[in-house]
């Protein structure tokens, strides 16, 4: 039967997948259920005609076909799944009655093999009994001793088997327990002798173990069964997500598309968009759920597993990408027509406003400025005009992009309005020329005034651009053209005056709303005409001032120069004392007092010739006129720095007076207290060397003795000697006196310093001939040899004194 049901299943999927003959199915069923029928009362008949002798035969027999049942309950479960998603044929005959069928089938034959078992228990066969019960065991174990199935089908029916071993060896258990005591202590009543009771028990033993593994295994397959289960339940629930997700999305018409119909089909994507998240966490799901299945599965049931989950993720993936295409198409299309509609308003909105300029009910208006502010009106809406052009071609190019994409209904819309939108703007633009030209010729006569007295003003401006230019030339030059070239063209312009007052009187009549406008401009023509005939007068006037004002700026500075030659000759001469008295300075300052009056007086007349400078200087560059002040700005420059010069010459010199005064009544002061001490070294000095006859030893040691006492002398005044001599020279450097003048001035000091430089030379002398005197007095000795030591080192003591200063 088994064989049978799984050749019907295979060749029912196989035409299922050809064809949708639903005959072919009845005829399926109808052979199952007649075989099947068949099938059950040959083995219910079998086992009412067997006796006793058989009965061991039959249990094998009825286990190996509940083996059988077994398997073949898996094969009806899938067929049943089959036929439940193709629907049923007939309801008479169905997969459903099938399977009802079996389960009686299975039924029976179980009672009738817990019938037989029975049947072998009473009639007192234990050997056969154990026998059997043995094999039957070692059946189990084998079963038990091979590999799991890895795949779902194999794990269905090996369950199916699981619980066939399971209730075939409760009851079979419960047969041999039921029967394995009686009332008379006897075991099984008889059934199992003593010297098979060991061999029971062990049976009872490997029965209770395998029973264990079996229910061990069975609840192992099932945990299998539930994992491939949940994991086939999830797939189908992703695949049916998916085939309605692409069915949905097929149902999208998207080529030439009608514009109205956009939104709801974004509206759509998107919500189809929104539903991918969901499709990718189930995928995400399964999975996870793989790593549990694929523990348990060969090499190449796992490569299925996960080919199969990668084309899942990669159709999601698919259409996740072809519906963010779409939308992204949508979205172009979606700009396009924004961009189209806004365009278009735009145009439409220009051309309202010309429509509404052009059908004025009011018609023309008849004042000046009403005319001139319509044709100026009009004027810029012909340059608005002209501007569309540029935003018409642009809607052109949207209209052609869109083209590619929306419907030809809305197309043959879009190219209608477009159409419309050139027409409308060439009616407008000609309606624009016409009143262009009615309003040129209204204004014609107002614009001639306008032009003409514009030109003038225009004219005079540059009448005075070149007056202000003609400025840098020669000042001479400049007062020449000035008289002749200027007067001789503003003559020529007079006529044009006299024409703009006369037409502008006429425009006040014709157009007294424009009275105060036309007046301005004749106000502007007459104000620029008084100008420009009082500007020549001005300038030349101007210039003349400038040339005068150099004139007698030059000729003031010319005797400036003079007088400060003068003084500062003065101030550079030297000075000449008559005495060094208090009365001879006096004199020398109130000479010096007398030229400083003359400088100061001569202040007010530097100072209104650097201003009148300044004055000719700012003239020239406000009439900008090119003259070479160049000279002049070096001249009056060099005037202020020798004034500056002369101011500090003269105060220096009347301090270098008084200041040579103190200087030379300190000198003098300072030579008249040395005089005394002078002349005592020099008595003394002459007093020794008038010695001639020096008869003992110890004279001559005495006139040693005072000369050392004259170079200690000399040694000891060193100072303020010294300072005597410095006095003397910075008189001589730096007092500015004549040099006969200070030589009779400071005669006695330099004589007193000629003295005091004269002392240690002649006491060196002398001492020398004393000793040369007392060296033959006392021949060669020790004493003479230690007084030239003496004498040689206050020699070389004087040396060292500082040399005589030169006058």
């Amino acid at each position: 039967m088994s064989d049978y049901i799984m050749v019907l299943h295979h060749r029912r999927t196989e035409q299922g997948k050809q064809t949708s003959n639903a005959g072919y199915y009845c005829e399926v069923d109808e052979g199952m259920s007649r075989y099947s029928n068949c099938v059950l009362l040959q083995s219910l008949s079998a086992v009412e005609d067997s006796n006793e002798k058989d009965t061991e035969n039959q249990l094998t027999a009825l286990r190996t076909h509940l083996l059988a049942l077994g398997k073949t309950e898996g094969q009806l479960q899938s067929l049943k799944e089959k036929s439940l998603e193709l629907g049923p044929v007939r309801p008479e005959t169905s997969v459903v009655e099938i399977l009802q069928l079996w389960q009686q089938v299975f039924r029976e034959t179980f009672q009738q093999y817990h019938r037989l078992s029975a049947r072998l228990v009473k009639s007192q066969d234990g050997a056969a009994a154990l026998r059997l019960w043995q094999e039957y065991l070692l059946h189990v174990q084998s079963f038990l001793s091979g590999s799991i199935p890895e795949d779902y089908h194999s794990l269905t029916e090996h369950q199916h088997l699981c619980e066939v071993h399971q209730n075939l060896l409760t009851s079979q258990q419960s047969v041999l327990l039921s029967k394995s005591s009686g009332p008379d202590g006897q075991l099984g009543r008889g059934l199992v002798e003593t010297s098979v009771v060991e061999q029971f028990n062990s049976l009872t033993n490997l029965h209770n173990e395998t029973l264990a593994r079996i229910m061990e295994r069975h609840e192992e397959v099932r945990e299998r069964i539930y994992s491939w289960d949940r994991y086939r339940a999830d797939q189908a629930r992703l695949l049916a997500w998916l085939k309605d997700t692409e069915r949905e999305r097929s149902r999208l018409q998207l080529r030439y598309i009608h514009v109205r119909r956009i939104p709801k089909v974004q509206a759509r994507i998107q919500t189809l968009l929104e539903q991918v998240p969901v499709g990718e966490a189930q995928a995400n799901s399964l999975q996870q759920q793989q790593g549990k299945l694929l523990h348990f599965c060969d090499d190449a049931l796992a490569t299925s597993i996960r080919m199969e989950h990668a084309a899942i993720s990669q159709r999601i993936s698919n259409l996740q990408a072809g519906l963010e295409t779409w939308k992204d198409f949508l979205d172009r299309i979606t700009g396009l027509t924004q961009s189209y509609d806004t365009q278009v308003s735009g145009v439409q909105a220009v051309f309202r406003e010309v429509h509404a300029a052009v059908a004025d009910p009011g018609g023309l208006p008849t004042s000046h400025t009403g005319m001139q502010n319509k044709l100026e009106v009009i004027r810029q809406l012909r340059s608005r005009l002209v501007e569309l052009t540029a935003d018409l071609e642009g809607v052109g190019v949207t209209q052609e992009q869109l083209k590619q994409f929306v419907s030809p209904m809305d197309m043959k819309s879009i190219s209608q309005k477009v159409w419309i939108l050139w027409q409308t703007q060439g009616d407008l633009d000609h309606q624009l020329s016409l009143l262009c030209h009615q309003l040129e010729e209204k204004l014609g006569l107002r614009l001639m005034f306008d032009t003409r007295q514009s030109r003038f003003l225009v004219w005079a401006g540059d009448v005075e651009s070149r007056l202000d230019g003609s400025s840098s030339g020669d000042p001479e030059e400049v007062l020449r053209r000035l008289e002749t070239e200027l007067q001789s063209e503003v003559s020529l312009k007079r006529r044009e005056v006299d024409w703009l007052h006369t037409t502008g009187q006429e425009l006040i009549e014709v157009c007294p709303e424009e009275k105060g406008g036309i007046a301005d401009k004749i106000q502007q023509v007459q104000e620029a005409w008084r100008r420009l005939q009082g500007l020549g007068e001005v300038r030349a006037n101007r210039l003349h001032h400038i040339l005068q004002t150099k004139s007698q700026l030059e000729l003031r500075l010319a005797e400036l120069r003079a007088w400060l030659h003068q003084v500062e000759t003065q101030l550079s001469a030297p000075l000449v004392l008559e005495s060094c008295t208090k009365e001879a300075v006096d004199n020398k300052l109130e000479q010096h007092q007398e030229l400083q009056k003359t400088i100061e007086g001569q202040s007010g007349n530097i100072a209104d010739v650097l201003n009148l400078c300044e004055l000719f200087l700012t003239d020239c560059d406000n009439c900008k006129a090119t003259i070479n002040t160049e000279s002049l700005i070096t001249a009056i420059d060099t005037l202020e720095r020798r004034w500056k010069n002369v101011c500090g010459r003269s105060a220096e010199r009347k301090r270098r007076i008084l200041a040579v005064f103190t200087l030379l009544q300190e000198i003098l002061r300072l030579c008249h207290e040395q005089q005394v001490w002078l002349d005592k070294q020099e008595r003394v000095l002459t007093d020794v060397s008038s010695r001639s006859d020096l008869g003992s030893q110890d004279e001559v040691l005495s006139l040693v003795s005072r000369v050392e006492g004259v170079i200690q002398e000399v040694k000891a005044r060193s100072p303020a000697l010294q300072i005597l001599d410095k006095s003397y020279s910075k008189l001589a450097k730096e007092s500015g006196l004549e040099i006969k003048n200070l030589q009779q001035l400071t005669a006695l000091v330099r004589t007193t310093l000629q003295r005091w430089h004269a002392l240690t030379p002649t006491a060196i002398g002398i001492l020398q001939r004393l000793q040369r005197e007392l060296q033959v007095i006392q021949g060669l000795c020790v004493g003479p040899r230690e007084g030239s030591g003496d004498v040689d080192a206050g020699g070389r003591t004087v040396d060292t004194d500082p040399a005589p200063v030169h006058a």
